[in-house]
């Protein structure tokens, strides 16, 4: 979901096309997940494996992490506001609309609700039990994710005074204390939330990440192998009878693995879409949640019963919607919020620096050049 990896001056193409996969994915199991809002005799076929989408960017997100941060090149400090500046602005200019919608005119979001303690404790990333669905989900419910992110740079953060591999060692240890704990000690709230093995997947990335800086190769047929193999038995295992970490976190690490190596052993030629996806894929995964319910809502006043080829014809339209919108927020909403963000700290640290020109255009095409 966040972060782009460049190997040299060169981006790794595979792991952007990732990202725009594991993006349209939750897309699309939102999309075909049942809602109050389409009728109830409407047969939409579920698609559970999206869920995995957000388990491919854990494992992406903790390979480009201990990846990128290899050469010893960052202070905690900086790793962190690197990160936090790539993570809230879009995410607060979103939590606070949702918000705002929610306390205009409530009862369009459905659960969403305006409550104050439960808005700030979205903003700041903590867990916080929802005031109408009982779980710790956030104003923006699919942030949710982001609090483990939060929780992984915080951690990965204390280990960047060490040398890599001692960094990637420490945070494996960490991780796996915690769920290890978690096992152990039979509790609620945020302990359970921070101690779910879901959290293991980012120590897959680090150790994928690990063997990638080596010399290690794998044959290409062998990577290929992984990514298809990954994508099937996400797809066949999906399912609330199998833990999470078995049918989304394992074929998460087959793909990413499968992906990164064969990159090294053949780089791919960057496609445009592909790459345009990828970049925007955090934005599409936070606005797509207002698409949804703004396409649900169009299509049950047109259509009151989604039947037959409708069906298809539903799913295809409201997934565009969410992609198109999501691209949109990508080049008019995230990238202007970041570039403010950059030139703002640029200016305080250099007050007498001439501010340099930013056009959109030039960022567009940093992201999609090879």
């Amino acid at each position: 979901m966040l972060g782009v990896l460049w190997i040299g001056s060169e981006m790794l193409n595979n792991v952007q096309y990732l990202r725009g996969i594991a993006a349209v994915m939750v897309v699309a199991f939102h999309v075909l997940a049942p809602t109050a809002r389409l009728d109830g005799q409407t047969a939409i076929p579920q698609f559970y494996a999206g869920q995995g989408g957000v388990d491919l960017f854990f494992v992406i997100s903790g390979f480009i992490i201990w990846f990128t941060t290899r050469k010893g090149e960052q202070d905690p400090w900086r790793f962190l506001v690197r990160r936090l500046k790539r993570i809230i602005p879009l995410y607060w200019v979103l939590t606070i609309l949702m918000a705002a919608i929610a306390f205009v005119l409530p009862g369009v979001m459905l659960t969403t609700v305006f409550d104050l303690q439960h808005l700030v404790a979205s903003l700041l990333f903590v867990p916080w039990p929802h005031p109408h669905v009982s779980d710790l989900i956030p104003v923006l419910f699919v942030g949710w994710s982001l609090n483990y992110e939060m929780a992984f740079y915080l951690v990965f953060a204390l280990t960047i005074p060490f040398v890599p591999l001692a960094r990637g060692g420490i945070a494996v240890v960490v991780g796996l204390a915690f769920v290890g704990l978690g096992l152990a000690i039979d509790d609620t709230g945020l302990w359970d939330f921070y101690t779910e093995p879901i959290i293991i997947e980012f120590l897959f990335g680090i150790m994928i990440a690990i063997a990638f800086a080596s010399s290690l190769r794998l044959p290409l047929p062998l990577s290929m192998g992984l990514v298809l193999g990954g994508f099937i038995a996400m797809v066949f295992l999906a399912g609330p009878e199998l833990d999470r970490l078995y049918w989304a976190g394992l074929p998460s690490l087959m793909i990413v693995t499968g992906v990164v190596f064969w990159e090294k052993q053949r780089r791919t030629r960057p496609a445009v879409f592909p790459m345009l996806l990828g970049a925007a894929s955090y934005a599409i995964y936070l606005s797509h949640v207002f698409v949804l319910p703004a396409s649900q809502t169009l299509w049950t006043y047109a259509l009151p019963q989604i039947a037959g080829g409708w069906v298809l014809i539903y799913g295809v339209s409201v997934g565009a919607a969410c992609l198109f919108v999501g691209v949109a927020t990508y080049l008019m909403l995230e990238i202007p919020l970041s570039t403010r963000w950059t030139l703002s700290r640029e200016l305080a640290l250099d007050p007498g620096r001439r501010r340099p020109p930013k056009l959109l255009a030039t960022r567009y095409l940093q992201v999609l050049r090879p």
